[in-house]
């Protein structure tokens, strides 16, 4: 059964007091919190707490990769929804996945971060919250998970995921996804140790993209 549980963010602390003790011990680390900490701090004043969750990002890749592993992963996340004022302002996912990787997919509002005016490519995502559908104005991101994805697999991710929901020309993806389309000729693709501009101009051909590699001399 899903559960909702509010805490009221009244200071800085109430990050370690009272939102730590909401979450399950598999979905935080010091990490998590120092995260939370620095880029939400008292911008807002109420999260929501959501568990379980099952975000079908994580489980793409924990079909392919965790479920291979030794250690026991688990299957759950859960979703931090970020309000102030009762706006809301969008979700992160918290995944059972090692030390400094469990930030997973997150759809915030900038305006809740910003502090000046900016041009951003944002686009309307949707979010069900204990029955409700609200809207974020967001651009997606993620944390790498460091073993199955690193940081060229996530920047493609968030790209894609942007292309795919605001046009109907590109499709959508999971991380699991792009790992599994990766051509590799010399290695296995996890853990994976990174992708070339070749790999990645091939993926970006495989969802619709026509990338153009460019080289630049010092």
């Amino acid at each position: 059964m899903i559960s909702f549980k509010t805490v009221e963010i009244k200071s800085i602390e109430s990050y370690e007091q009272s939102l730590r003790a909401k979450i399950d011990p598999s979905l935080e680390d010091d990490d998590v919190i120092d995260k939370l900490k620095k880029y939400l701090g008292e911008r807002c004043d109420k999260i929501i707490v959501e568990y379980p969750y099952y975000d079908s990002d994580y489980l793409s890749t924990y079909y392919i990769h965790y479920a291979q592993k030794l250690r026991q992963y688990k299957k759950l996340c859960c979703r931090l929804h970020i309000l102030k004022a009762d706006v809301y302002y969008g979700y992160i996912t918290l995944r059972p996945t090692m030390k400094g990787t469990k930030v997973g997919k997150t759809y915030l509002d900038p305006a809740i971060l910003l502090d000046e005016p900016a041009y951003l490519m944002l686009y309307h995502f949707k979010a069900h919250v204990a029955g409700n559908e609200m809207e974020i104005r967001s651009f997606p991101w993620k944390s790498q998970q460091t073993d199955i994805s690193v940081c060229a697999h996530t920047a493609f991710w968030t790209v894609i995921r942007y292309f795919g929901n605001k046009f109907r020309n590109y499709a959508d993806t999971t991380i699991g996804e792009i790992v599994e389309k990766t051509q590799n000729d010399w290695g296995r693709k996890t853990p994976s140790l990174g992708l070339t501009p070749v790999q990645v101009s091939d993926l970006f051909k495989e969802y619709g993209f026509s990338p153009l590699i460019l080289q630049y001399e010092k």
